[in-house]
């Protein structure tokens, strides 16, 4: 029986294992696959030599339902048959048979089990086990229980000193739930931690995990990953190269490139987070997100989101950019929110502190802007300005109507103004206490002034002023054409007088109130971020109402 020891021998069975396994694909693979035949055949020369024995305690056979004893074959070794145990300092060997070395080695065969403490479990159907380097590999449906966590796989090392294991021919964890498959991984028992290298796929109900590298302890339930990762959901397609996941609590983070696709739906950020349990989301840096059904993008340093009660927030350098075919409007503000309005599937979009506008035909500033998707319009707040072509337009509160997109009318409520340049020292100017401008082809065509309707306007000859026209009738019409205020209708009792040039003063050529803001007007997109776009000019014409 003992002349067929060697072909019996648990070395022969891994190599053809690892044979079959095909390993030339990957040197580290190989690498792995080797590495402890080539450690064993020169540990053996120690042990037999007596130098290593000392330093490792001795396997002791606990039981053995028979035991066989031949000292002619390869000295003296012990076949043990039969409910076979061995123990070594705290670890319990297990199988249906086994040969047991001089050198305080065991190759063992049939149901291995090996058992350490009240939480770690091995089982496999062959094993190589050194006493002196209390090293394991286990072969064959090999199953690692620990904790509530089990480990499937072909091949693994364990070490009893370090309480650390792995595999390079593939394996899977399953723990509740959740199922996670890689080509490469790592195990430490002592820190209840995995670390999975090569195709790792992690699987859940509710998303599936692939990236290339990814550690899990199975206590904290926390998965990191690193390098090129991917993660779908019922709803969405995640894309980030560093983030990590907790289960049990379920908040993820995500960093490095973190990428959230949906249906119409678009984020991109340095950092994103999310919390499950209170359905809170936030992004951090280098913010894009894009609305595919609104032809919305906005971007920022820092957005929030509450899906309980819908409420979002964008800050820090905001920026709302809203594509309309030809013209698109971008918008800046301190802060940007949105909140549900209170009729069904409708929104408050707000924004807060030096807001500014600019689209190629229009450009605006203000201090807080409303927009509501019920009804369109758009409201500005405190000190608002409208720039449209050559006309500035200001009130204390302005509205914009929009119909199919398109700009359609405007409200100017309280102190309107509308005002226009003909050189340093002439401005064209209309005041009322209310203002409704029309717009075609989104520019002003028609000014309708209500209440206290005041004038200042340069007539020309050709491109002659003759002179300086001041008017005043509490209603009027204004109609504009080339950008130029192209004639006006008084419509009741109005006073007119057309002064010559020279005859009146600065102050007496403006209107109270007026206010050229130039300085303030965004000539580009990349302006509504400087509240200031120019040094301050000189206004010696500004007038204020006199008390």
């Amino acid at each position: 029986m003992f002349n067929k020891l060697n072909k019996l021998s648990i070395t022969n069975k891994i190599k053809a294992f690892h044979n079959n396994c095909d390993l030339k694909k990957s040197k580290m693979r190989g690498f792995h696959s080797y590495k402890f035949l080539l450690l064993l055949g020169i540990f053996s020369f120690f042990c037999l030599s007596g130098k290593l024995l000392a330093q490792g305690s001795k396997v002791e056979i606990v039981n053995a339902n028979s035991i066989q004893y031949n000292s002619m074959v390869f000295g003296n070794v012990k076949r043990l048959i039969g409910n076979v145990i061995f123990k070594q300092s705290g670890v319990t060997l297990k199988c249906d048979s086994a040969y047991f070395f001089s050198n305080n080695t065991v190759d063992a065969y049939g149901h291995v089990h090996v058992q350490k403490g009240g939480s770690l479990n091995i089982r496999g159907e062959l094993m190589h086990y050194d006493g002196n380097l209390k090293l394991a590999h286990i072969l064959r449906n090999v199953v690692l229980v620990d904790e509530k966590t089990i480990l499937h796989t072909q091949a693994m090392d364990y070490d009893i000193k370090t309480s650390s294991g792995s595999y390079v021919v593939g394996g899977e964890i399953r723990s509740g739930e959740n199922t996670l498959h890689s080509q490469e991984g790592y195990y430490y028992s002592n820190e209840h931690s995995y670390l999975f290298r090569r195709n790792v796929i992690y699987k859940n109900p509710e998303y599936t995990i692939h990236s290339d590298t990814m550690r899990l302890n199975s206590i904290t339930n926390v998965a990191s990953f690193y390098g090129p990762t991917h993660i779908t959901t019922k709803d969405n397609k995640i894309y980030c190269e560093r983030g990590w996941y907790n289960s049990s609590r379920s908040i993820a983070e995500l960093t490095k490139k973190a990428v959230v696709t949906g249906k119409n739906q678009y984020i991109r950020a340095d950092t994103l987070y999310y919390d499950k349990k209170n359905e809170i989301g936030k992004a951090f840096s280098n913010i894009t997100m894009i609305d595919t059904a609104q032809n919305v993008i906005m971007q920022g340093n820092y957005a929030e989101y509450h899906k309980k009660n819908q409420h979002f927030l964008m800050t820090n350098r905001a920026l709302i950019i809203k594509i309309d075919k030809p013209d698109t409007l971008f918008l800046h503000a301190e802060k940007f929110t949105s909140d549900p309005d209170t009729l069904p599937n409708q929104k408050i979009l707000k924004a807060f502190y030096k807001v500014k506008l600019f689209r190629p035909d229009m450009q605006g500033k203000c201090d807080s802007m409303v927009y509501t998707t019920a009804d369109s319009i758009i409201r500005l707040y405190k000190e608002p300005v409208l720039w449209n072509q050559e006309n500035q337009l200001s009130a204390n509160e302005i509205r914009l109507y929009t119909k199919n997109r398109v700009m359609d009318h405007a409200e100017f409520i309280g102190a309107a103004f509308i005002a226009s340049k003909e050189d340093s020292t002439k401005f064209n100017q209309i005041k009322g206490k209310e203002m409704t401008g029309y717009f075609k082809d989104n520019e002003i065509y028609r000014l309708n002034i209500k209440g206290n309707g005041q004038t200042i306007y340069f007539p020309k000859d050709k491109d002659k002023f003759i002179g300086v026209n001041k008017a005043e009738s509490s209603d009027l019409i204004i109609y504009i054409k080339d950008r130029k205020v192209d004639r006006i209708i008084f419509l009741k009792k109005p006073v007119a007088t057309l002064y010559p040039l020279g005859q009146l003063s600065p102050q007496e050529m403006v209107l109270d109130n007026f206010k050229w803001e130039e300085q303030y007007r965004p000539h580009s997109k990349e302006d509504i971020f400087t509240w200031e776009n120019s040094p301050q000019l000189k206004q010696p014409f500004n007038k204020k109402k006199k008390k």
